[in-house]
């Protein structure tokens, strides 16, 4: 049986008389790799929130059935006072683990598809916002995550780097699970199965497509 990594139950989020998330369920199962589409301001991000555990939902749960999971939101997140390599290995030394030989291979190798090998000792104030998400993809996929949430996660990388990406993360952690936050169909085509489709202001009601690019074809 396929475990299921995540669950959404019921869930309702509401800022004010604005409710962003309403009644929503839906789960994803090991290995699936889902795309939410929804309008700007919908709600998107305070999902992804919820499920890292900075916002709490009114009603409903969200649950994680793992505790390998990787964040990526829109904002690279990095910390000004660390070189590009050094935020990259963080995650790494706040838990304690040890770096392999496997693993400095690999760091290596996602340098050279995010075209940073020659700036690993650059500070955050001297990359390019491009830069910047790379460095931060790098970080928390280096250790090869379970279960990944994407939120826009190629803004601002051009469009030859993120090929190169999308490719390298399809080998390099293949049975990863995925739920990913996009406007870009190009991208969504590339990396989703399936596709929650939200057609109102907010968060409710999702239409689930297989191969949605295709109807526009």
């Amino acid at each position: 049986m396929t475990e299921k990594m995540l669950i959404a139950e019921n869930l309702t989020k509401s800022f004010g008389s604005r409710t962003v998330i309403d009644k929503l369920s839906f789960s994803l199962k090991q290995t699936e790799r889902l795309a939410i589409i929804a309008r700007s301001g919908a709600g998107k991000t305070t999902l992804l929130r919820i499920f890292a555990g900075l916002e709490q939902p009114d009603h409903g749960s969200a649950k994680i059935a793992t505790n390998s999971t990787a964040f990526l939101f829109q904002e690279a997140r990095l910390f000004p006072f660390l070189t590009v390599e050094e935020n990259i290995l963080l995650p790494y030394k706040a838990q304690k683990r040890s770096f392999q030989v496997e693993d400095q291979k690999a760091l290596q190798t996602w340098l050279k598809v995010g075209g940073l090998l020659p700036f690993t000792r650059y500070y955050p104030y001297q990359l390019s916002g491009g830069m910047k998400k790379k460095t931060a993809l790098i970080r928390a996929l280096l250790g090869k995550p379970e279960l990944i949430f994407m939120d826009e996660p190629f803004h601002s990388i051009d469009r030859q780097s993120v090929q190169n990406i999308v490719q390298f993360m399809s080998s390099f952690n293949a049975n990863a699970t995925l739920l990913l936050v996009s406007h870009n169909m190009e991208e969504i085509n590339q990396m989703a199965d399936t596709v929650l489709v939200f057609e109102k202001d907010n968060l409710s009601h999702p239409q689930l497509k297989n191969n949605y690019l295709k109807t526009f074809s």
